[in-house]
């Protein structure tokens, strides 16, 4: 147990305590300050972004459907990176038999937003799932 009264207290200033663990991540000059992990979602899915700028997004599932060989849907982080992050989707077909992993094939990727794009001769109901990793600073 870490005991702090005003003799000690300016020792502990840079010392991440349980309650300041999580909560609300920021920089000031290129130097992290706030809590060490943020987390968060909205409708465009789920973000958690660490002291250190790394920053990772999750899309909530979007269905792409296929009227010819390819399709797409855009997606816009849930938080901003700084940097055009690297995009990774995993693809269920309608009957969730087939799934189908890749990275890189988000395509068009900006700080705001990325292409989800598939490829296929069965023309149907897709659902992506996609997530991007990258930096908020």
């Amino acid at each position: 147990m870490v005991k702090i009264n005003s003799m000690t207290q300016e020792i502990y200033a840079g010392v991440f305590f349980r309650s300041s663990a999580v909560g609300s991540v920021s920089q000031s000059g290129g130097v992290p300050t706030g809590a060490i992990a943020e987390r968060g979602s909205n409708a465009n899915g789920e973000y958690i972004k660490l002291l250190d700028g790394t920053l990772i997004c999750h899309s909530p599932t979007v269905a792409i459907s296929l009227s010819s060989a390819t399709g797409s849907a855009t997606w816009t982080f849930p938080a901003a990176f700084a940097f055009a992050p690297n995009c990774y989707i995993n693809i269920f077909d309608a009957s969730a038999v087939n799934e189908f992993t890749g990275n890189n094939r988000a395509r068009n990727v900006t700080t705001q937003s990325t292409l989800l794009s598939i490829n296929s001769n069965v023309q149907q109901v897709y659902y992506v799932r996609a997530s991007a990793f990258g930096r908020w600073f």
